[in-house]
């Protein structure tokens, strides 16, 4: 692949992707932001014209000129909502019309006071409170209106009435000292929980008037579905034009990337059919050039990775031949002599001797197999380890006592360096951390002479647990010692042609399994020619 600075490179550097898309998204941006505002600015202006509602002023100017108490034809829904309605009552609070002819409203002299002038310069407000004894009582507050900078209300005056409705106590004019059930339902506006009224003198020509009791249906006036539409329309309208937007948007992006699209296209198809790139002539932004330099560094490692399954595939088959060959081998051994045993032609020694053989064997196949058996357990997905936190220099230290006296026994001594007392804390699992620590000493066992030193130490070192294995026998040849822990240094490649080869690769997954790494020492300035070290991370 040629360098694409390289002033005869096929491929020349036009500016970038990013630059483009930015460039392209900033003006996207501020297209929609823009449309976005006219939408929310559309919308305020026409819900605040939704609520626009009409002069109350025009309705009580159609109301006084009624003439003959025909009241039927005042626009009720328009001005008062769609519940609303109006009662006319005369000087003495008599209802001499009613539009709603449903409602049983009564009324007195002294109840209208307390319902609130049109302008609302006052108005009362009710609540039964209860005293200490459980006894109900009322208190009535009246309310003054104030503009001045802002509009507020203040308390003018409170009046206390018994359960019986009766003042028991009033700072300003009541109008009377007992009060009906009638008389406190208007005063608490609750007559109905539709509407609030409010009241309009009208004067008359004679000298007397009228009450115009508007109860008016807020709720009505303020939601009638009008603003709903609104904004459903206009949110409409905004989304149609901001996709439409965005699909002239996603044209414009597709045109400026469709042609090193196809080109990268074309690339891919020789990648996956040649196994290479035909290094085409290519003008464009500089991470297009940099995908095509990445295909080519890709497909020399998928070449690299194939070589790499080839030659592990082959270890394989070698691995199950040789496997199936050790396996022969002590096979025919036993059954060999299992046969002169059966016949009843051997002697009691030479029976005693066959019978030893054939036990080494049988135990050298059950190695073999537990071995394969556990590699191929430990590759497994569904492999799990058993971790618990615990000190493990003790663990240590007791695996070490345990097997101190099997090491004499076989003709070996061993040689240790573990702190007294020492506390090293790590998640581990124990028995599968101890098989990798029987497996390098197995290792120096097998393929040194008896009278050979084994080694143990432990220590830490920053946020780490370090495990020292090793011998001072014979050591290990350089060239194994590179891929010492392959899964497939087998049979005679290995240290004097013993063992499965499979014990190191197993304890590489077992302390990579526990977020730890093993190595070889490959030299060392002591006596032990061969070390191992294991390192596993401490927890607090």
């Amino acid at each position: 692949m040629k360098n694409k600075n390289d002033e005869n490179s096929k491929r020349v550097v036009k500016g970038s992707v990013y630059s483009m898309i930015i460039i392209n998204y900033l003006i996207a941006a501020v297209i929609i932001v823009v449309l976005w505002l006219i939408i929310i600015h559309s919308s305020k202006y026409l819900r605040g014209k939704a609520l626009e509602q009409p002069d109350i002023q025009e309705f009580l100017d159609q109301a006084v000129a009624v003439k003959d108490n025909d009241y039927s034809n005042l626009d009720i829904d328009k001005y008062l909502g769609k519940n609303g309605y109006i009662e006319v009552l005369d000087g003495d609070a008599n209802i001499i019309y009613s539009s709603d002819k449903s409602k049983n409203n009564k009324y007195t002299k002294r109840a209208v006071k307390f319902i609130p002038d049109v302008d609302i310069r006052s108005f009362y407000y009710i609540e039964k409170i209860y005293t200490e004894g459980g006894h109900s009582e009322y208190l009535v507050s009246k309310f003054k209106i104030v503009e001045e900078e802002d509009v507020y209300s203040i308390l003018s005056g409170v009046a206390v009435l018994d359960g019986n409705r009766k003042v028991i106590y009033s700072n300003m004019d009541m109008g009377s000292s007992q009060f009906t059930q009638a008389e406190i339902n208007v005063i608490t506006g609750l007559e109905d929980d539709m509407t609030y009224a409010e009241k309009y003198v009208i004067n008359l020509s004679d000298g007397s008037w009228r009450y115009l009791i508007m109860h008016l249906d807020s709720f009505s006036k303020y939601n009638d579905g009008r603003q709903e539409r609104i904004t459903v329309m206009v949110y409409t309208v905004g989304i149609i034009l901001m996709l439409l937007f965005m699909g002239l948007f996603a044209l414009r992006i597709s045109r400026n990337v469709k042609k090193p699209l196809n080109i990268l296209e074309d690339e891919m198809k020789e990648l996956t059919e040649k196994g290479k790139l035909s290094d085409p002539y290519y003008k464009g932004p500089r991470e297009f050039v940099g995908i095509i330099n990445s295909f080519d560094d890709m497909s020399t490692k998928l070449r690299k990775s194939e070589d790499r399954r080839i030659k592990m595939e082959i270890d394989r088959q070698k691995m199950l031949m040789d496997i199936s060959h050790d396996l022969r081998t002590p096979l025919t051994v036993i059954l060999g002599y299992s046969k002169l045993i059966e016949s009843g032609e051997a002697s009691d020694t030479e029976i005693k001797e066959m019978s030893s053989k054939i036990v080494r064997k049988a135990g050298y196949m059950q190695e073999l197999v537990e071995n394969f058996f556990l590699f191929s357990k430990l590759e497994s997905p569904q492999f799990r380890l058993e971790m618990e936190r615990g000190n493990i220099c003790d663990y240590f230290r007791e695996y070490i006592a345990g097997k101190y006296g099997e090491l004499e026994d076989q003709g070996y001594e061993l040689e240790f360096d573990i702190p007294e007392d020492a506390e090293f804390y790590a998640v581990f699992d124990k028995i599968q951390l101890q098989r990798s620590f029987e497996n390098i000493i197995a290792n120096s066992v097998k393929h040194n002479e008896k009278g050979t030193k084994i080694y143990a130490a432990i220590s830490s070192e920053e946020k780490n647990v370090i495990i020292r294995l090793g011998d001072n026998g014979k050591g290990i040849s350089k060239d194994l010692r590179k891929n010492i822990f392959d899964p497939f240094i087998i049979g005679d490649e290995a240290r004097g042609g013993k063992g499965t080869g499979l014990g190191l690769s197993i304890v590489k997954k077992i302390v990579e399994a526990h977020s730890g790494r093993v190595r070889l020492i490959e030299e060392t300035q002591s006596e032990w020619k061969t070390l191992f070290e294991i390192v596993i991370p401490l927890t607090d």
